[in-house]
């Protein structure tokens, strides 16, 4: 059974205001949230913060005390490619970070409806090419995102093997999506269940036809299930049984192992869309952030 804290925080969860993006206006609803956090809040002071450009790309770095200098991850956040910023993302990644234990790099990317895909995409990719540029070794190099920013992980390693560029050592992706060209399975069946996404605020074919107009929605850079998945790193995919992107994860799953990839499936029952970035929440999310780490320090969750 999930504990108090997670029955707590989904009472929270169920009466807070829905803020949607389609009656808001995507960019709008972007400075509101933006607006609410100081501009250097920092939820772990411990942690040394670092605004930095890669390859003129906005980023900041999170470190913690004693964290390997040439180790780090490539964090990409969610919000459905519209949503999120370095301040908003940083309220969650930070205490992510010290229990990981790994230095992380926040990609500010480009967000739609404004910028297009490419354009997350590119971005993306040119602050992990920056990385290497800098020394990184790629197999000392994650990537890890959650929702639309799993997404862009997958599309992103995917990317980077059909460009001949090195690969990172890990990849992670929570509640990714990973196909966008059809509203079958989980994504009407467990609309019931759902309490992140299921308003009109997000409808997955929906969201996809506005991140990437002039692009078919099966194009494997924005429904990566229907990519060559051969030849991809470890991957650790989290996804919690009531949330309408539960098939996306499972699919993904189950075709990377049948195509190679050493793929993990950490699986949270009655747990919602991307629970482990709520791991100052409930212990369910800090633990599942303990198994992250682990995967990105090169052991099996």
């Amino acid at each position: 059974m999930p504990s108090e804290a997670f029955d707590r925080f989904m009472g929270a969860l169920r009466s807070a205001p829905c803020e949607n993006p389609n009656r808001v206006g995507h960019a709008a609803l972007r400075a509101l949230q933006d607006s609410r956090i100081p501009e250097n809040a920092l939820p772990c002071p411990e942690l040394q913060r670092e605004p930095c450009e890669l390859n003129g790309v906005p980023c900041e770095w999170l470190r913690p005390p004693g964290a390997p200098r040439q180790r780090a991850f490539l964090y990409i956040h969610g919000g459905g490619w519209s949503l999120g910023t370095l301040k908003t993302t940083r309220l969650f990644l930070a205490p992510m970070v010290r229990r990981i234990g790994l230095n992380a790099v926040s990609v500010g990317y480009r967000l739609m409806p404004e910028h297009p895909f490419p354009a997350g995409l590119d971005d993306c990719l040119a602050a992990y090419t920056a990385l290497l540029e800098q020394g990184f070794a790629p197999d000392d190099l994650a990537l890890v995102g959650e929702s639309a920013g799993g997404n862009l992980v997958l599309a992103l390693a995917l990317r980077l093997k059909d460009e001949g560029l090195p690969l990172p050592g890990r990849l992670v992706a929570m509640s990714p999506v990973t196909y966008a060209d059809t509203l079958e399975g989980s994504h009407t069946s467990l609309i019931p269940l759902e309490h992140i996404l299921a308003d009109d605020s997000f409808v997955v074919t929906k969201a996809a036809r506005l991140y990437a107009p002039h692009t078919p929605p099966e194009h494997p850079y924005i429904s990566p299930l229907y990519g060559a998945l051969g030849g991809l790193p470890p991957l650790l995919i989290t996804v919690g049984t009531d949330e309408i992107l539960f098939d996306d994860a499972l699919r993904f799953y189950q075709k990377a192992r049948l195509s190679g990839v050493d793929a993990t499936l950490l699986v949270g029952d009655h747990m919602v869309h991307s629970w482990p970035i709520f791991s100052e929440r409930f212990p369910e999310a800090a633990q599942a952030v303990g198994q992250i780490s682990q995967f990105l320090q090169g052991r099996t969750p």
